[in-house]
């Protein structure tokens, strides 16, 4: 079996490099991303994707280490494309229904939520997984392991896949 390649897609957060990005993971018919970005990165991330010969509607799964929207504001948007969406059993009432995380973050960037952070979709229940501390996550033959990573945000994974650990924030960026 060969090791999936992972592709660091940088987001240009703000159009700078080097602030935000996603994790692309493929491997036979599955198509991974770590973290969605905000959604206003959805051309960056579009970009990044077809550098790779993929379009958004080939994303099969997005793995969420936290809900913040610089990590999981265009997840709503990707579930709507078709991707199934994890994350962690406390963040996910906040995916299913969006207007109190959005509420909160306004109250912090004011008008400028838009220009920051783009639509913030829900995602639709059906497409949402929430996997408990140490379920196994099983795509094909690829293995993720949430690790609940509680200190930054009270709903954060990190996901051990082979040798890696996608940190999100609880370990640097």
């Amino acid at each position: 079996m060969a090791k999936p390649h992972i592709v660091t897609l940088d987001l240009k957060f703000q159009d700078k490099a080097q602030v935000i990005a996603s994790y692309l993971i493929r491997h036979d018919d599955a198509v991974i991303l770590i973290e969605s970005g905000p959604g206003s990165t959805l051309s960056s991330l579009e970009a990044g994707l077809a550098t790779e010969g993929l379009s958004p509607r080939h994303i099969t799964h997005v793995l969420l280490t936290h809900i913040h929207l610089d990590h999981a504001g265009a997840a709503g948007w990707l579930s709507r494309q078709g991707a199934q969406i994890f994350v962690h059993p406390v963040g996910a009432p906040h995916m299913l229904n969006p207007e109190k995380l959005i509420a909160s973050a306004t109250r912090i960037y004011g008008d400028r939520m838009q220009t920051l952070w783009g639509e913030f979709l829900p995602v639709a229940e059906n497409q949402l997984t929430v996997p408990k501390d140490a379920e196994e996550i099983v795509i094909g033959n690829l293995r993720f392991l949430p690790i609940n990573t509680p200190g930054h945000a009270e709903h954060h994974y990190s996901y051990l896949f082979e040798d890696l650990c996608f940190s999100g924030d609880i370990g640097g960026v």
